[in-house]
């Protein structure tokens, strides 16, 4: 018999990113009018690296001195829990706060998914960040403000009939970096 259709999910994303500024990145950043190019390793229902172009957009700083907001182009390359694995690009505009703290909407670029994640979109897309001491960034996906909608991979299956489980949870093992640890807890609004 022909296989059901599969039934479009929510998944709830909880966990972050950590970027690292990095040289190669940056320039391919820069010659495309960018002002910082860098890698990102996730963790939590994202699962994976990628690797991020931002700039900052006119008028530069908030009219009242508050901070200053920016653009960046991202893309994610690993596994979605509940939907699978495959690539995805996603846009954010956010602002950096005078306290190194920032607030950014993020949405999904339709028709980016590949693998698994073909037909990806985004949901609730608002997430809070900053910068770490270390001058790494970081972002972090709180479940009540962020979500996605993806068709789930079909699983795999063994020889035997069973199915395979995916596994998550491994990029920031593998990378050797630390989780991601935001330097305040303060309530962002913006």
């Amino acid at each position: 018999p022909a296989p059901k259709p599969r039934a479009a999910v929510v998944v709830q994303l909880i966990g972050g990113l950590v970027g690292t500024p990095d040289p190669v990145t940056n320039l391919g950043c820069v010659g495309q009018q960018y002002t910082l190019g860098g890698t990102a390793i996730y963790e939590g229902t994202l699962d994976g690296v990628g690797d991020f172009c931002n700039k900052v957009k006119p008028p530069f700083v908030e009219p009242d001195g508050s901070g200053f907001d920016y653009y960046e182009e991202h893309t994610f390359a690993g596994t979605v829990q509940g939907c699978g694995t495959g690539t995805f690009k996603y846009t954010v505009d956010g602002v950096l706060h005078p306290n190194n703290t920032a607030d950014e909407d993020w949405s999904i670029v339709d028709g980016s998914g590949t693998g698994d994640l073909v037909g990806i979109r985004s949901g609730l897309n608002h997430r809070t960040g900053g910068f770490n001491t270390d001058a790494t960034a970081f972002a972090v996906f709180d479940p009540a403000m962020n979500s996605l909608t993806c068709i789930p991979a079909r699983p795999q299956s063994r020889s035997d009939g069973a199915s395979v489980k995916q596994s998550g949870g491994t990029a920031a093992k593998q990378s050797g970096r630390a989780p991601a640890q935001p330097v305040s807890t303060l309530p962002l609004t913006r």
